[in-house]
């Protein structure tokens, strides 16, 4: 039984538009994925003693994950998807785009020219990419209908993020959709520099001045993931009349050093 989540990724369409990504139906097998429901984290568990406001954003990282669980399948899952082996699949499926965002990618395109850890269990300083595989939830709503997290720019240390939902059958609230997103034209260079702080991170973009491209459903099975860019301009859609955490697991892999900067690139939509 393949544990990969992008073990099927050649019978999907590779998206290059708004920027590089693939979504895949049904990525794990059924009897491996029901295995992963089961074996989640609690929300009590991945909350922990932090306070939560409602509609916010908690996470178990993958090193406290195989610190912790005694669950097979989740062990595997998350290793295996913090390993070099699942570094080398991304390399492989997404290499063709990685070449034309990042030509300087020849030096390390072959991952065993990567000297990989696992994030937070390994120095960064020692490593040249740190990979992670973080079972996330997004918390029950409390109050008013919002985002956990709009338009926005992940840091520029970033190579891929990836989300594989695990929807709860008995969800059936609205939202917490993930849109993609790309600049309106007139967008121009002087404002991307100027605004490089507000737009990298934790800095959210108003929507004014996006288009919405895509919308992916958070849906149970489904796995999304895309190649780090200055377009990569994603956010998640607010959630109604929601009684279930939104549960779903976040693979990365994080540089020692920034991939990019805003005010080198001037393509605008």
């Amino acid at each position: 039984m393949t544990k990969s989540l992008l073990a099927r990724h050649e019978k999907f369409f590779f998206h290059k538009e708004p920027f590089p990504h693939l979504c895949i139906v049904d990525a794990l097998e059924n009897s491996l994925y029901q295995k992963l429901v089961w074996e989640f984290p609690s929300d009590t568990d991945i909350i922990k003693d932090h306070i939560d406001t409602g509609n916010s954003r908690f996470h178990l990282h993958g090193h406290e994950i195989l610190e912790k669980t005694k669950n097979k399948a989740l062990s595997d899952f998350v290793n295996y998807h913090c390993s070099p082996l699942f570094l080398k699949e991304f390399l492989t499926a997404f290499k063709p785009s990685i070449q034309e965002y990042y030509p300087e990618a020849k030096k390390w395109i072959n991952e065993s020219h990567l000297n990989t850890g696992i994030q937070f269990q390994d120095d960064i300083e020692n490593k040249d990419v740190v990979l992670n595989c973080m079972a996330c939830i997004n918390s029950i709503p409390k109050d008013r209908v919002k985002s956990v997290r709009s338009a926005h720019i992940d840091l520029p240390d970033k190579l891929y993020t990836g989300l594989f939902y695990l929807k709860d059958p008995n969800d059936d609230g609205e939202g917490g959709d993930l849109n993609l997103y790309s600049f309106k034209k007139g967008l121009d260079h002087s404002y991307r520099s100027r605004k490089e702080n507000d737009l990298l991170g934790m800095g959210e973009i108003p929507l004014e001045l996006l288009h919405l491209e895509k919308t992916i459903r958070y849906s149970s099975n489904m796995f999304v993931i895309f190649l780090n860019t200055p377009h990569s301009i994603h956010g998640v859609t607010p959630r109604k009349n929601a009684a279930h955490s939104r549960r779903f697991f976040c693979v990365t892999a994080k540089f020692n050093h920034d991939m990019f900067r805003l005010s080198t690139f001037q393509k605008t939509s």
